[in-house]
């Protein structure tokens, strides 16, 4: 059981190679002659060069894409520079010209509250803001043209766009958020519960970055009841702001109100993870938390559509691991949450250069340096792709009848690359659309 609840409470990624397992399985001849014809049958060359050039030749699938209120954007790997920047255009085009007005970020949902912040005024230094308030995946060049775009196109829009985390690799900020709202109300008891959170929060972002050490200080035992006692305060705050509604309503403003509230909410699910296996002896899904953050951020903006953006394993539209912790998920419970209403694109690479850290878990202070990919393994879906003409191209993957063979597909995160990354999956079940870049390369690291 302790292992299990390990694997759950773990607030980040956790997609390296040691937590992938590869299919192994014989892939008949027959198997990969109708792969390579239904995919002959079903792609197109993609313009990589420029966001027009890009755009021009994506507007068929993405009008398609845009009639769903969610879109999601995966990626292969956390640290390829190619795959930031095809969904920044993507983005744009569904912002600038489709209505979509919500960009929500596999980060934690505090951080991009403050990152929001510069987005709607401008204020503040951006590149302190994203060594402050990203993982360390995300501090590059390419997040930054995003966030710069975002700020631009506010400054002349008056259909704001908006920045949302979905996950909660860290707290401490969500419960300052909580803190700073609640004070107006002046009312000592909340204060003291809120207190007691930011103190749990603060101790449970010490642990999981003390993981990082060769020798971590905090032991399990501790971080788990910090874990079960946060999650019970989060309830008694929600139950005790309930009981305040028309205080409430009187001292604070609408937006301070959903505010208070959905940072709760965060913090609720994030120690969810550890009470569930803890106290009820389930396991807690966290990409079921993030598809609940998908769901509250959309409703809260009055049904807003929203582009997500996270790896292709939590997207993907079946579960890619065989666990409900982690590394897949994500993308069913949206499809389930937004039926008939939710389409992703994945992204894929045979080979180049990537971003990754030694951390086993990812926090903002993480240090990543450019590094070598694997090359794709024989008989896998980035294989065969290339093979083919070696150029970028997207497959138009919306037909799920045709029975594809589950061919292995690379799943790097944030870790080492591996040839263990790779898993059998169907990528006409897993994604509506795939692009395909034969060679990609690192991102641009700010740090």
């Amino acid at each position: 059981m302790i292992k299990n609840i390990i694997t759950i409470v773990s607030l980040c990624v956790m997609l390296t190679g040691a937590t992938l397992n590869t299919t192994a399985q014989q892939i008949t001849q027959a198997a990969k002659d109708s792969a390579r014809t239904w995919v002959q049958q079903h792609q197109s060359s993609v313009d990589i060069s420029t966001f027009q050039a890009f755009k021009q030749q994506m507007k068929p699938i993405l009008n398609n894409m845009a009639a769903s209120q969610v879109v999601g954007l995966g990626e292969g790997t956390h640290g390829t520079s190619e795959f930031q920047t095809v969904r920044t255009w993507i983005t744009r085009y569904l912002c600038e010209e489709k209505g979509f007005t919500v960009v929500c970020l596999e980060n934690s949902y505090g951080w991009c509250v403050e990152l929001n912040k510069y987005i709607q005024t401008g204020v503040g230094n951006l590149d302190t803001l994203m060594q402050q308030n990203l993982l360390g995946m995300w501090q590059n060049a390419e997040i930054k043209e995003l966030l710069q775009w975002m700020q631009q196109y506010n400054q002349t829009h008056s259909n704001k766009l908006q920045l949302a985390g979905i996950d909660y690799s860290e707290t401490s900020t969500n419960a300052r958020i909580i803190q700073a709202i609640t004070g107006r109300l002046n009312n000592p008891a909340l204060a003291a519960m809120v207190d007691t959170l930011l103190m749990r929060a603060h101790f449970m972002d010490a642990a999981y970055a003390d993981m990082n050490a060769s020798k971590p200080s905090y032991q399990w035992k501790d971080i788990l009841d910090n874990g079960v006692k946060a999650y019970e305060v989060t309830l008694r705050i929600k139950a005790t702001l309930d009981s305040l509604k028309p205080q409430l309503q009187q001292q604070l403003t609408g937006t301070a109100i959903q505010t208070v509230y959905t940072t709760l909410y965060n913090c609720e699910l994030a120690y969810y993870s550890i009470y569930r296996p803890v106290k009820e002896r389930k396991e807690a899904s966290r990409d079921e938390a993030m598809a609940n953050m998908v769901r509250r951020i959309s409703e809260q903006q009055n049904s807003a559509k929203a582009v997500v953006w996270a790896h292709n394993a939590h997207l993907a539209k079946e579960r890619i691991f065989g666990d409900e912790s982690n590394g897949g998920g994500t993308g069913m419970y949206l499809n389930e949450y937004f039926p008939g209403n939710y389409r992703v694109i994945g992204t894929g690479t045979a080979g180049g250069t990537y971003s990754s850290t030694t951390d086993r878990f990812i926090v903002n202070t993480s240090r990543f340096k450019s590094d070598s990919l694997t090359n794709a393994i024989n008989n896998s879906w980035e294989e065969l792709l290339r093979s083919m003409d070696n150029k970028a191209c997207f497959i138009d993957t919306r037909d799920k009848q045709y029975p594809l063979p589950a061919l292995p597909l690379r799943f790097t995160g944030y870790g080492r690359s591996d040839k263990k990354d790779f898993v059998a999956g169907r990528i006409n079940k897993l994604f509506d659309g795939f692009i395909f870049i034969p060679v990609t390369q690192a991102t641009h690291i700010m740090q």
